[in-house]
């Protein structure tokens, strides 16, 4: 029954967290026009990081972390990776492509983490996930109108930095969260992170380090909305599990192309509603499975005599 509990609330952590990842995107996308891709990521994760431990710091799970061979490794994948350099290809593609197409890419992560659990960690396939995985790329593909956008080098970066992140959500769901809470592989992810990025801006980049009013504003905004992603994030994945969350959060590229689209003042056109319908029943079918107990979940193999 617990065990039920804590998936349902997943889900539902998920679904916020696609809503306020959409908005996130959007926001972000004016943001980084403020100042340079990666002093703006750096200054926003900052801001996070400060928050985070100044209400969520527990020494002695992070400690707990660090006693572990496996833990530690994955700690330094979330930390390094995920919050380093992942951020630096994203946010550095998100300057150079659109936000629909960025968020497209990033919301296909969901195909990352199952092929990643299949062949890093040796996890069963279903049926009923590959279904799912397929009906929401192609929801997605014929939301976004796929076709109309041309791939280019900003696009590439995203989708490394998205590979980056499916690797960290399988290994944060089997090595950090059974030992941590969110809050606290939230906070390892983003600080562990902030020499990546203040390397990369002092040894590889030429940096204009001056800062205006508009974009410490920005940073502020994107820091508020990074610190309820990520707390959002990895409590999904606590409570769902890695395919899940992602797969839930394919509906964060709707958000965001609703807000570009009234923006603009251009209505969504008739493939675009077929999209959206297509993601959110894939989605309610997948919440509808997991409720009712219906075998979608990737189990280990058995061992014998377990």
């Amino acid at each position: 029954m617990g065990t039920d509990r804590a998936a349902s609330t997943g889900l539902l952590f998920a679904i916020l967290t696609s809503i306020v990842s959409g908005f996130a995107i959007f926001v972000n996308k004016f943001a980084v026009g403020q100042s340079d891709a990666t002093l703006f990521t750096l200054i926003k994760n900052a801001l996070v990081v400060l928050a985070l431990a100044a209400v969520a710091l527990n020494v002695r799970e992070l400690s707990g972390i660090f006693r572990d061979r496996s833990s530690a490794a994955a700690a330094l994948l979330v930390s390094v990776f995920g919050g380093g350099v992942a951020f630096i290809l994203f946010f550095r593609g998100l300057a150079v492509t659109s936000a629909v197409s960025a968020n497209f890419i990033h919301k296909s992560m969901f195909v990352g983490t199952l092929a990643l659990s299949a062949i890093l960690l040796r996890e069963k396939l279903s049926a009923g996930r590959l279904a799912i995985s397929g009906a929401l790329l192609t929801g997605n593909a014929t939301f976004l109108r796929i076709s109309g956008i041309s791939f280019n080098h900003g696009d590439a970066m995203i989708l490394a930095a998205t590979a980056i992140w499916a690797a960290e959500a399988v290994v944060a769901s089997k090595y950090l969260l059974p030992r941590a809470g969110a809050a606290t592989v939230a906070l390892l992810r983003l600080a562990g992170g902030l020499p990546v990025l203040l390397g990369y801006l002092l040894f590889f980049q030429k940096t204009s380090w001056a800062l205006s009013l508009p974009a410490l504003a920005w940073a502020g905004v994107g820091a508020g909305l990074l610190a309820l992603y990520v707390t959002l994030y990895f409590s999904a994945i606590k409570g769902a599990g890695a395919f899940n969350t992602t797969a839930a959060l394919a509906v964060s590229p709707v958000v965001t192309l609703l807000l570009v689209s009234a923006q603009a003042g251009r209505p969504l056109t008739l493939a675009q509603g077929i999209g959206s319908l297509v993601i959110a029943v894939s989605v309610s079918l997948l919440f509808f499975l997991e409720a009712s107990g219906t075998e979608l979940k990737l189990k280990w193999p058995q061992k014998a005599g377990d």
